[in-house]
């Protein structure tokens, strides 16, 4: 949505898909079979050829210092190349950008087989983590995810009250999981 600033028409799109020989010019890299797409297109402001070369790069990003992180498509590229699937991006500037996610089909899985694996129990701990993250909606999830198995979680909303919380709780700390680009002080 940040490319779309004057507002703007996103469209989903998921469907299964065969790909093979004939999807080898536009996707050398992949294994034949049935996959899974998930496509996201906007109608966006688009990207020049130089920013798409570098989409994928840790840091690198297009808004202002302390606005994004640039860490947003890499981490979504290895979130799906973690699930041997495959990641496109099209888009020109003025055009909009098209994304599609390509994930293997899998076969066999009922939905019983399904629910009992999210009814797994997360490993946890009673130790104690300091989380630094500014932004809240991540704070609060991160936070009740890690309380919920048990640990105690002590957070803070940027870099300087990180700093201060790890030294007024240095002794009783066991992780700190922090935020890279924050306001007054990176992690």
């Amino acid at each position: 949505l940040d490319a779309m600033p004057k507002g703007g028409t996103m469209h989903v799109e998921v469907r299964r898909r065969r790909l093979g020989a004939a999807d080898r010019p536009l996707h050398a890299w992949v294994e034949p079979g049935s996959y899974v797409s998930v496509a996201l297109s906007d109608t966006g402001v688009g990207m020049d050829a130089k920013t798409l070369a570098r989409v994928f790069e840790p840091f690198f990003t297009t808004k202002p210092i302390g606005v994004g992180t640039g860490l947003g498509m890499s981490m979504a590229y290895g979130l799906v190349k973690q699930h041997r699937g495959y990641l496109h991006i099209y888009s020109e500037p003025g055009q909009g950008t098209t994304v599609k996610v390509y994930f293997p089909a899998i076969r066999g899985r009922g939905l019983a087989e399904i629910a009992t694996a999210a009814d797994e129990v997360l490993p946890g701990g009673t130790e104690a983590i300091l989380l630094v993250e500014d932004d809240q909606t991540l704070r609060i999830a991160a936070q009740q995810l890690l309380s919920t198995v048990g640990y105690r979680v002590i957070t803070a909303v940027d870099g300087q009250a990180g700093l201060d919380a790890f030294h007024a709780h240095r002794s009783e700390l066991h992780l700190v999981i922090t935020d890279v680009v924050m306001p007054k002080l990176s992690g």
